[in-house]
């Protein structure tokens, strides 16, 4: 459980801190159920909004998962951590 938890958490945090993710960056990083977790982060958080579309790659194909208000979210997050003085 602990190990889903940190997917989990590397997965929010890199939506936070770079807008997007995909699923051959967590293949990479041995996270093979991606759209469980954003279907999991989306329940916990309703108002995020995470678009997904398939891409072409060299390689392939490659799923990329972007949290389209992200600004908003990161604006909020501030507000609330300066209510709390942190």
């Amino acid at each position: 459980m602990e190990k889903l938890l940190n997917q989990r958490e590397w997965i929010m945090n890199r939506l936070l801190t770079i807008g997007q993710i995909t699923r051959n960056e967590c293949l990479r990083r041995f996270i093979s159920r991606l759209s469980g977790h954003i279907y999991a982060i989306k329940e916990q958080n309703p108002t995020w909004q995470i678009d997904s579309k398939m891409v072409k790659t060299p390689s392939g194909k490659d799923y990329i998962y972007k949290l389209t208000n992200r600004d908003e979210i990161l604006a909020n997050l501030d507000k609330k951590l300066q209510k709390i003085g942190a």
